[in-house]
C-alpha cells in the first residue's frame, strides 16, 4: 500500500501585461479570477480542516485511558495491519517508523508497483502527491518535486541500494525504462531538502531504490510480456540462500517501438516514434557481513528532438551504466555499529542524429559522446547512547572523472566532423578531461524527550574543488501524543552544486556557454505535517510547506548560464489512504502549489493542482481489479521564449487533463503461473506538457498502452 503525505498547491496570481488588450486574454480573465477565488477558498478549507484535526488530536483523559491502537480500532485482525506503521531508513539513515521520521517520506512496496501496472519509475512516482513526471521533447521523463524540476533531473538524488546513481556532465539520472521495476523491493521517497545527510543534488528530494534480496524471491521466476507498440518486456529472477550468505540474479530485456511523437497542437511530425530498448542485469552476493552488488544496463532511446520548422531527425541515444558496490557492516558492541560502502559508477553516452531535406536526403550528421566515472566511499557510524538517544557520524568521499564530453557535426555528411559543443575547464577549443574531489562530513542527533517528543538535529559540511564549501543544517520536532496521531515541524536547507555542463560548456555556434563563477543553488524549507487515524483504518496526512529557492541556475535567451534571483514556493499536500473492508482499499491525494519568480511571475510548467485516486479490489475469485485516476491541472507555458512574440500571439496557459489507468491481476491459473493486464491511459486521452524556454510548442504525452504479462515460478 502507498503511505502518503500529500501536497496541495495554491493557485498562482495571474501575471498581466498592461500592454495586452487583445480579446482572447480579456475573455479569459473572468475565468482566471474565478479559478483563483475557488482555489483560495479550497486553501482556506484545507487549513481549517487541518487545524480542527490538530485540535482533535490533543490527548484527552479518555484517550489516555485507552493507550493501545488495538483497543480503539475494534476491527477484525486482518484490518489491524493498517495500525502497524512500516519502517523506513532513508529519512535518518537508520530504521524508524514512518510516523517518527524526521522528513516527509513515502514508501512504495513491490506489491504497490505490481498493482500499479507501471513500466517506468516515472509512472510509479506520479502517483505520489506533489510529484509531476511529464515527458520532455527528447523523449526523456522529467521529475518535478514541489514545483522544482526540469528535463535534466538534476535537482533530486537517486540512490540504488544506498549509492548515488547519476552521470557527470548533466549530473542527472533516469526515471524511464532504464530502471527495472521488477527488481525493486521498495522505494522510499523524501519530498523536501535532504542535503543534511546526502549532500549535493538531494535538493528537492531523495529517491531511494532498494533492490530485492534472496528472501524477497522465494522461488525463481520468469516473466514474458507483450503489448501495444510491439512492446516486449521479459525478465528472470533467480535466488539462493546459503548458511552464511545468499545469491541473487536479475536479467531483463525490453524493446518497444514507442508511441508516436507529436511536436505541437497542430500535429507536426506525427510519424516519428519513441523507440527504446533496454538490457539490464544485476548480480548480488552476500557472505556474512560482506555484500557485493554489480549492476549493468544498456539503454537505447530514440532522441526525438525534432522541432517545428526544422528537418532534424531523431536518432538513437545509447546510455551504458556499470555500477559496482561493496558493503560491510558490523556491530562493534551493543551500542556502536559501523557501515562501509565503496562504489564505482562508470557511464557512457553515445548519440547520433541526422538532418534531412524535404526529399528525405541526408544533409548533415551529428554525434555526441560523454564518458566518465565516479568512485566513492561512505562510512557511517551509529552510536546508541541510550534507548532514547542516538547519534550518527558519517564521512563521504567521491572522486569524479569526466573523460570527455563533446558534440560534433558533419555538413554535408561527407565532410569532416567539426566541434559544436564540448567541455573544457580551461576554456580551450578542444574537449578536456575534468576531475574533481568532494568530501562530506555529517552528523545527526536524535533525542526522545519523554514519551511524546522526538527532537532531531543534523549538520553536513561539503567541500569540493569545483564549488564553494556548503553547510546544510536541519532540525525536526516530532510530537506523538497518542497511537493515532503524529505532528511534525521541521526546518531544512539543501544545495545543488553547478553541473559540469553549467560550468564548462563551450560552443562555436553562439549557444549558451558555461560559467565558472556560478554559485550553488540553495533552498530553505519549513514544513508542518499532521498525520492522524480517522475512523477505523483510514489515515489522513496533511503537510504545509514554504520554500525559498535562491541562486537558481538558468539560461536566459542566448546568454550563458547564470545565477538568478529568488523563487518562492508554498503549498499543501493532503493524502488519505485506508481499507473499507478486507477486499477493498484505496488511496487519494491532492496537491496545491503556488510557485513564483522573484518578480512575482508564475513559474512556467508547474501544475497548480494535481490529484490521484486509486482503488484495489480483491473480492473476485479470479482476479484483482486496480483502477487509478490521475488529474493534472492548468500549467503556465514558460514566457522566456516569448519575449519577441507580439502580445496578441503569446501562449499563456495550457489546460489540465485527466487519465485513467487499469490493472487486472489474474488468479487461479494452472500451476505456479500468474498473469496481469495493465492499461495506461485507458481512454487514450490526448494531452500535452509545456515546452521549455526555447520551444514555442507543446509536447505530446503517451497515448494508450496495453501490456499483458505471464509469469511462472520454477
Amino acid at each position: 500500500m502507498f503511505y502518503f503525505n500529500s501536497t496541495e498547491r495554491r493557485v498562482r496570481a495571474e501575471v498581466t501585461d498592461s500592454s495586452d488588450s487583445n480579446t482572447s486574454r480579456s475573455f479569459a480573465e473572468p475565468q482566471r479570477k474565478l479559478q483563483m477565488q475557488m482555489s483560495r477558498q479550497l486553501y482556506r478549507f484545507l487549513l481549517i480542516a487541518a487545524l480542527v484535526t490538530a485540535i482533535n488530536s490533543l490527548p484527552s483523559s479518555a484517550e489516555e485511558s485507552v493507550p493501545l491502537a488495538e483497543d480503539f480500532l475494534e476491527v477484525p485482525d486482518e484490518l489491524k495491519l493498517f495500525q502497524e506503521m512500516p519502517l523506513v531508513i532513508t529519512a535518518a539513515r537508520k530504521p524508524q517508523r514512518i510516523t517518527e521520521a524526521s522528513s516527509t517520506i513515502d514508501l512504495i512496496t513491490a506489491e504497490d508497483i505490481k498493482r500499479s501496472g507501471a513500466l517506468t519509475l516515472a509512472e510509479v512516482l506520479e502517483r505520489l502527491p506533489g510529484i509531476y513526471t511529464p515527458t520532455a521533447h527528447n523523449a526523456l521523463d522529467m521529475l518535478w518535486i514541489r514545483g522544482v524540476g526540469g528535463r535534466f533531473n538534476d535537482n533530486a538524488l537517486l540512490l540504488i541500494d544506498g549509492v548515488p546513481y547519476r552521470t557527470l556532465y548533466y549530473s542527472n539520472f533516469p526515471i524511464n525504462e532504464q530502471i527495472p521495476l521488477e527488481d525493486i523491493k521498495k522505494i522510499e521517497i523524501i519530498r523536501g531538502p535532504g542535503s543534511a545527510l546526502y549532500g549535493t543534488n538531494a535538493f528537492t528530494g531523495v529517491i531511494s531504490v532498494v533492490t530485492k534480496d534472496a528472501v524477497d524471491i522465494p522461488k525463481n521466476e520468469i516473466t514474458a510480456s507483450y503489448g501495444t507498440w510491439n512492446t516486449q518486456n521479459h525478465y528472470v529472477s533467480l535466488a539462493e540462500e546459503f548458511e552464511t550468505g545468499e545469491f541473487t540474479f536479475f536479467g531483463k530485456y525490453l524493446d518497444t517501438d514507442g508511441y508516436k511523437v507529436n511536436r505541437n497542437d497542430e500535429g507536426f511530425r506525427t510519424d516519428e516514434r519513441r523507440v527504446a530498448d533496454n538490457h539490464a542485469y544485476k548480480l548480488k552476493l552476500r557472505h556474512k557481513n560482506l555484500d557485493l552488488n554489480i549492476r549493468y544496463s544498456k539503454f537505447s532511446l530514440n532522441d526525438s528532438t525534432a522541432v517545428p520548422d526544422e528537418d532534424e531527425e531523431g536518432g538513437p541515444t545509447v546510455r551504458e551504466h556499470i555500477l559496482t558496490q561493496l558493503g560491510y557492516h558490523v556491530d562493534l558492541n551493543p551500542k556502536l555499529s559501523l557501515q562501509v560502502k565503496a562504489y564505482f559508477n562508470h557511464f557512457a553516452l553515445d548519440r547520433g542524429r541526422v538532418a534531412v531535406d524535404q526529399n528525405s536526403a541526408v544533409i548533415s550528421t551529428n554525434r555526441s559522446e560523454i564518458y566518465g566515472r565516479v568512485a566513492g566511499v561512505d562510512v557511517l557510524s551509529t552510536l546508541r547512547l541510550s534507548p532514547t538517544h542516538t547519534m550518527l557520524f558519517g564521512v563521504n568521499y567521491e572522486y569524479e572523472y569526466l573523460d570527455h564530453a563533446f558534440s560534433e557535426t558533419a555538413e554535408p555528411p561527407t565532410a569532416p566532423f567539426s566541434l559544436t559543443e564540448w567541455a573544457s575547464a580551461s576554456g580551450g577549443t578542444t574537449p578536456e578531461a575534468i576531475d574533481n574531489n568532494t568530501i562530506g562530513v555529517y552528523f545527526e542527533d536524535e533525542l526522545k524527550l519523554g514519551e511524546y517528543v522526538i527532537l532531531t538535529s543534523g549538520l553536513r559540511l561539503d567541500s569540493s574543488e569545483t564549488s564553494e564549501t556548503r553547510l546544510s543544517p536541519r532540525v525536526s520536532i516530532v510530537y506523538i501524543p497518542d497511537n493515532k496521531t503524529s505532528i511534525k515541524l521541521r526546518y531544512s536547507e539543501a544545495f545543488r552544486a553547478p553541473t559540469y555542463q553549467e560550468l564548462y560548456k563551450q560552443t562555436n555556434d553562439g549557444e549558451a556557454e558555461g560559467n565558472k563563477n556560478l554559485n550553488p543553488q540553495t533552498i530553505k524549507t519549513v514544513e508542518f505535517e499532521l498525520s492522524r487515524f480517522i475512523w477505523n483504518n483510514h489515515r489522513l496526512n496533511t503537510t504545509f510547506f514554504y520554500t525559498q529557492f535562491e541562486n537558481f541556475i538558468k539560461v536566459i535567451g542566448s546568454g550563458d548560464f547564470q545565477n538568478l534571483g529568488k523563487r518562492e514556493l508554498h503549498g499543501v499536500e493532503v493524502g488519505l489512504h485506508g481499507r473499507i473492508d478486507k477486499d477493498l482499499s484505496y488511496f487519494a491525494n491532492y496537491s496545491l502549489t503556488n510557485a513564483k519568480e522573484s518578480n512575482g511571475a508564475d513559474i512556467g510548467g508547474v501544475p497548480e493542482n494535481m490529484g490521484n485516486l486509486g482503488v484495489t479490489y480483491t473480492g473476485l475469485d479470479f482476479m484483482e481489479v486496480v483502477p487509478h485516476l490521475r488529474w493534472v491541472g492548468v500549467r503556465n507555458r514558460p514566457l522566456d521564449y516569448q519575449g519577441d512574440v507580439p502580445v496578441e500571439n503569446r501562449r499563456y496557459r495550457l489546460h489540465g487533463y485527466a487519465t485513467m489507468n487499469l490493472t487486472l491481476l489474474f488468479k487461479r491459473l494452472p500451476g505456479p503461473m500468474t498473469a496481469s493486464l495493465s492499461i495506461r491511459n485507458l481512454f487514450n486521452t490526448t494531452y500535452h506538457t509545456p515546452g521549455e524556454q526555447t520551444q514555442d510548442f507543446d509536447i505530446l504525452q503517451p497515448g494508450r498502452r496495453i501490456l499483458f504479462s505471464l509469469s511462472t515460478e520454477f
